[in-house]
């Protein structure tokens, strides 16, 4: 009788099977490290620093992993473009993420670069490569409907295929419609905007010279993955982590982008063994400033006959908060039931006044309860 092939459990023994297995893991953990994700998001950086002095426009941090990218001094804004809206099949302009603050960088830096990045195995994130597409698109047909040149969807032809690139054109009608429903003021945001926008995506492996061109008849808005697809393309080699601000609550223990940019000399001088206590230090040192209170408009309905309403502002409006703002804004109204119609035009009041707020479907379910019960 001929004996049974060798297999893999012939040649290693259980014991030796079980120590190879904990060696990967031990050096996957630390390749993912905090001094390997730090010193990662660093290099990215540098990156970022030399497209905006290339172009010689403003960056803008899609949040929350793109800030971790750019240093506070070098922020002219914020965005919140979600990758979830440019899944495929769920492609959507969002009336929650207006994000109509960018339009101000746009305007007044005849341009901008927005800052993201994302993890192993893809190129770009769907944020940069679909979300904001989706919103240029929707903005230049809602504020410049004389240059139907520029209404076109605009999407990477080596990111987006074909057949979901004309999936999401399909769409883009429906999409301004909601948009038109929210009654905001078009005329005020193209006197911010001046000039159709264009999307153009850079990545690391970007040819600079010979891929991008610009006109005076478009603001560029530049969609920028922060980190390389490939780590032999980084000079840290295997310690390279692409991505690496993506998920900080996961990994950071507490540090924000901020405090990060304020010590990163410190940080990256630091043992991994000691890292998770300085970072502790540091943290409890770090304060938040308070803010004044912000206007919101139009709010032309409230009873006591003001133009706009006043709240006070953190940092980040809380869900709680805009509960409270949507039925003070709401309530004077003369129907007896309100709309839903109009409740997310008084939301569309606050997201333009305060970018922050991004409150929950389940928020927004409640106050339609509330206000239409």
């Amino acid at each position: 009788m001929s004996s049974p092939p060798l297999s893999l459990h012939s040649l290693i023994f259980p014991s030796a099977s079980t120590s190879i297995s904990t060696t990967l893991t031990s050096l996957k953990r630390q390749n993912l490290s905090i001094t390997n994700r730090l010193r990662s998001i660093r290099s990215d950086a540098s990156f970022v620093l030399t497209i905006a002095d290339h172009f010689n426009l403003p960056l803008i941090t899609n949040e929350r992993c793109g800030s971790w990218y750019v240093p506070p001094e070098r922020k002219a804004g914020s965005a919140y473009f979600k990758s979830t809206d440019g899944h495929a099949g769920q492609w959507a302009f969002s009336l929650r993420r207006l994000n109509l603050q960018v339009l101000d960088v746009v305007g007044t830096g005849k341009g901008c670069i927005i800052v993201d990045s994302t993890r192993r195995g893809k190129s770009m994130p769907d944020a940069l490569s679909k979300t904001a597409p989706i919103w240029i698109a929707v903005l230049n047909r809602l504020l410049f409907p004389e240059h139907p040149e520029s209404h076109w969807l605009r999407t990477p032809e080596d990111v987006v295929s074909a057949s979901e690139h004309a999936q999401i054109d399909a769409r883009l009608e429906g999409f301004v419609r909601d948009a038109r429903s929210l009654d905001l003021d078009l005329p005020a945001l193209r006197a911010k905007l001046q000039r159709p926008m264009r999307a153009v995506w850079i990545t690391p492996e970007t040819d600079l010279g010979r891929t991008i061109s610009t006109d005076e008849d478009h603001a560029y808005v530049m969609l920028c993955t922060a980190s390389s697809r490939a780590s032999e393309s980084s000079k840290l080699g295997a310690a390279y982590v692409q991505g690496a601000a993506d998920d900080s609550e996961a990994w950071a223990c507490g540090l924000d982008a901020v405090t990060f940019w304020a010590n990163a000399d410190a940080l990256l001088a630091t043992s991994d063994d000691a890292l998770s206590e300085t970072i502790t230090t540091l943290m409890k040192k770090s304060t938040t400033s308070s803010r004044l209170p912000i206007r919101i408009s139009p709010a032309y309905a409230l009873a006591v006959g003001d133009n706009a309403s006043l709240i006070d502002s953190k940092s980040r409006l809380q869900d709680y908060d805009v509960i409270v703002e949507i039925t003070r804004l709401t309530l004077p109204l003369r129907q007896p039931v309100p709309s839903k119609v109009e409740i997310k035009k008084r939301l569309s009041w606050i997201m333009a006044s305060i970018p922050d707020v991004s409150p929950s479907r389940a928020t927004l379910q409640s106050v339609n309860a509330h206000l239409m019960g």
